[in-house]
């Protein structure tokens, strides 16, 4: 065995299963993996046979298409002992406790009070319990037919969190993660170490409160596994259809929904979601942004965390340079929605999992694990990032408190006890920086009228060490963007004071409804924006096709120095501008524009500007001449500027 896989089994030797056993179990059995593990530990033997042990599972597991000949025989012989799941409640008209067995398709089923007293979380939700059920005979009364004799419950009930969080102390962080990943099946040799600390992520719903994740990517990746199959605290919402009662509350029932009762919810195929009320995303977003809503005349607080699932069905270079949510419905494809998700988790870096990736070796017990993960919920580590790193101070607070939240819920899977490094802690920020920006870059894609660029920059406390995330995925961006510009966006460069280089970045967006309105995301020099609102008006009125394409639309512009402030005149560099974003027409490569000149594609020689590239210690720079006519003086250009180089304009003197 193992160095690293030996230490966790003797920390952890009381709490293991192999998990091979419920590989070959788990296809034959319709109950959770949960409830078979808990049926193997109180085993006297560990099975050597999974037939055998299949065969015994099989013979107390009520299938409810047999209900009715298990009742006969039931009636029959007196007793019987079967597996099913329980629900308990308690009758004041006849001061006694009922259970409803599901599966067997009963309810009414008499509970004695000293099975209540030892089990009290039967009042408290829905158990799996192995169950001897008698029949009442000659007491027995039409509306109480059957009892319970015995129960054993096959949930986890007790859990001791001080023992756990000195168990996993005493572990290196690389034999805890060994073990953590083997519980919950996986093979972390499998996986790369970005896709580990990625396929993490899918537990930080379960350790911290309100935690709003998404995560789209290829089918067979593993998506909903945990959610459907570990813990009974979370529930898996399939086929997307849901109301309003059973998610969050029921006016007629007074009684909470789905995220009063789980700690997480998540919807499997996003895109199929449907709310039958329209009010449904609007409670969502009040409960997704602080944990409460109202209905009726009542405010109702919640901390269940929502997990939103898709599929991703074609080419992530494409899905990346297009829309990033467009596996999302229409519905939830909600500007406020989706600026209230803490987290988007990139599934198409996750692999297709084979056998090879799912383990045999020993784990922890399910029930244990989620116990813990239960209690962590109940700890807030938010704060403890800034011990060591100040976030940036231009984050909204979504931004800080999701990235917070993020560092928080990776802190209490690999270091329960708070006590985390700071390299490890930066780690961490990293993923979570990277897993917000996702969402913003996209907001800024879509909604610059509402939110602007964010570096995401934050600082060691007392040093000079900077955390600046970046999205991997940002290389098929840039491979497209070559061939393929964004329509609307250019780069204006101005020679100021005959030695000097500023350049501005300019952004229009415009959307498929409107009134033909000029607007302004944000403030530049208060000429260049007359300039602009003067020279849209002039456009509208000197061409009826171009008139009655403006004329549909709302047109947003966003100003962005990259280098100094431009004072030249662009109105001719955002007539082309917005004629390329109105007939969604690249703008050519090298197409150069001057204050004093007509439009023409190829530079005049005494106009043109070349970059060049040179490298200084180690460090490519890309540089461009200062002055048309003299070549010797050269300025450095922002990393974005030649990037983008295809979406050049540039104003030269």
């Amino acid at each position: 065995m193992p160095t690293v896989e030996k230490k966790g089994d003797e920390v952890f030797s009381d709490k293991l299963i192999k998990k091979e056993y419920i590989n070959k179990l788990r296809n034959n059995h319709n109950i959770p993996h949960y409830v078979i593990e808990n049926i193997i530990h109180r085993s006297e033997k560990p099975p050597t046979d999974p037939d055998l042990f299949s065969e015994m599972i099989s013979g107390k597991l009520v299938d409810p298409k047999k209900s009715a000949s298990l009742l006969s025989k039931i009636r029959g012989e007196g007793t019987c002992s079967i597996i099913d799941k329980l629900k308990v409640k308690y009758f004041q008209s006849n001061k006694k406790y009922l259970a409803d067995c599901l599966n067997l398709g009963i309810n009414r089923v008499l509970v004695e009070k000293e099975l209540i007293r030892e089990n009290p979380c039967l009042l408290e939700k829905e158990q799996w319990c192995e169950i001897k059920i008698k029949y009442l005979n000659d007491v027995a009364s039409p509306d109480i037919e059957f009892a319970l004799e015995e129960l054993i419950l096959l949930q986890g009930n007790s859990f001791d969190f001080k023992d756990y969080v000195k168990r996993v102390a005493s572990l290196d962080t690389e034999h805890w993660l060994d073990l953590l990943f083997r519980s919950i099946g996986l093979e972390i040799d499998q996986l790369t170490q970005r896709q580990s600390y990625l396929l993490l992520a899918r537990l930080i719903p379960f350790v911290e409160k309100n935690y709003n994740l998404i995560e789209l990517g290829y089918r067979g990746t593993g998506k909903s596994y945990l959610y459907r199959q570990m813990t009974d605290d979370s529930i898996l919402v399939s086929g997307g259809k849901t109301t309003i009662a059973n998610m969050f509350y029921n006016l007629g029932t007074r009684q909470i929904g789905l995220v009063g009762r789980k700690n997480v919810i998540a919807f499997d195929e996003v895109a199929h979601v449907n709310f039958k009320d329209s009010t449904a995303v609007q409670i969502m977003k009040d409960y997704m942004e602080s944990g409460s809503f109202s209905r009726g005349s009542h405010d109702i607080y919640a901390d269940s965390s929502i997990v939103l699932l898709g599929n991703i069905n074609e080419d992530i270079k494409l899905l990346l340079n297009k829309n990033v949510f467009t596996p999302l419905p229409e519905l939830l494809r909600d500007m406020a929605l989706i600026d209230r998700l803490n987290f988007y988790l990139p599934g198409w870096e996750i692999n297709k999992l084979l056998t090879d990736c799912l383990t045999g070796k020993n784990g922890l017990l399910d029930n244990y694990l989620f116990a813990a993960f239960n209690r962590l919920r109940d700890e807030d580590y938010t704060e403890i990032v800034e011990d060591y790193f100040q976030l940036d101070k231009n984050l909204d607070t979504r931004d800080s408190r999701s990235v917070k939240k993020t560092v928080a819920g990776y802190i209490k899977l690999l270091h329960p006890d708070g006590n985390v490094s700071k390299a490890r802690l930066k780690n961490y920020l990293e993923l979570a920086l990277e897993g917000r920006k996702r969402i913003k870059d996209y907001l800024v894609k879509f909604y610059p009228f509402e939110y602007s660029e964010q570096l995401f920059e934050c600082a060691a406390v007392g040093g000079s060490e900077k955390v600046i995330p970046s999205l991997p995925e940002d290389k098929y961006n840039y491979q497209l963007k070559q061939k393929l510009p964004e329509p609307g966006v250019i780069y204006i460069g101005q020679i100021i004071n005959n030695n000097e280089l500023a350049i501005l970045k300019v952004k229009i967006k415009s959307y498929s409804y409107g009134k033909g309105r000029l607007s302004f995301v944000n403030t530049y020099d208060k000429e260049i924006m007359k300039q602009l609102k003067k020279s849209f008006v002039n456009i509208k009125g000197k061409s009826t096709e171009i008139r009655k394409a403006i004329n549909q639309r709302d047109f947003h512009i966003e100003f962005i120095p990259l280098l100094k402030e431009i004072n030249a005149d662009i109105s001719k560099a955002f007539f082309v501008a917005l004629y390329s974003l109105i007939y969604n027409k690249v703008i050519t490569t090298s197409f150069i524009i001057s204050e004093k000149s007509k439009l023409f594609r190829e530079s005049f020689k005494n106009q043109s500007i070349r970059a060049i590239k040179i490298e200084e210690k180690g460090k490519l720079k890309t540089l461009l001449p200062i002055k048309t006519d003299d070549f010797n003086l050269y300025i450095e250009i922002p990393r974005e500027v030649y990037e983008n180089v295809h979406d050049y304009i540039l104003l030269t003197e």
